[in-house]
C-alpha cells in the first residue's frame, strides 16, 4: 500500500472506532430506546446534566479517535522509514555499480591508449625520427622561394 492509502485507511479506522465510542455512550444514557434523551424530571437541573453527559460522550470519541489515529500514523512511520530506507539502498547498489561500469570502461580507454602510445614502433619511429635524423640545411630552391627580388638589401 502506498502512504495515502495508509492514511486514508486509518482515517477510516479512526471514524468507525469513534462512532462506536459515541453510540456507545449514547446508548447508555438510553438515547437509542426511544429516540431522544431522558426527559429529566426537573427540567433545569437535568438538562445541565444531560449536557454535560452529552458533553463527555463528545469528548472521550475525539480522544479515542485521537489515540488510534496517533497509533496508526505510528504504525505508518515505522513501515514507510523502512520502505525508504529499502529504496535508498537500492539506489545506493545501483549507482555504485554504474560507477564501477564507468571506471571499468575508462580504465579499458586508458589501457587501449597507452597501448597505442608505448607501442613498439610508434617508439622506434620516434626514435629514427629524434635521435637518428640529420639537421638538414635549407635547399636554394626552398630559400629562393620566400625570395624578395625587389630587395636591395638597403635597410
Amino acid at each position: 500500500m502506498t502512504g495515502s492509502r495508509w492514511v486514508k485507511a486509518l482515517g477510516y479506522i479512526a471514524a468507525f472506532v469513534g462512532g462506536l465510542v459515541a453510540w456507545y455512550f449514547l446508548s447508555a444514557m438510553g438515547f437509542f430506546y426511544s429516540g431522544d434523551l431522558p426527559t429529566p424530571v426537573f427540567p433545569a437541573d437535568n438538562s445541565v446534566a444531560t449536557y454535560l453527559s452529552f458533553l463527555s460522550v463528545m469528548m472521550t470519541a475525539v480522544t479515542v479517535v485521537l489515540a488510534v489515529l496517533g497509533i496508526g500514523i505510528g504504525i505508518v512511520a515505522v513501515f514507510t522509514f523502512a520502505g525508504i530506507r529499502e529504496e535508498i539502498q537500492k539506489v545506493a547498489t545501483k549507482i555504485t555499480s554504474d560507477a564501477d561500469e564507468r571506471l571499468e570502461e575508462a580504465l579499458t580507454a586508458v589501457e587501449k591508449k597507452v597501448d597505442g602510445l608505448l607501442s613498439e614502433e610508434v617508439i622506434q619511429a620516434r626514435v629514427d625520427q629524434v635521435a637518428m635524423s640529420l639537421r638538414q640545411t635549407p635547399s636554394v630552391a626552398e630559400l629562393e622561394e620566400d625570395f624578395d627580388k625587389e630587395d636591395d638589401g638597403n635597410r
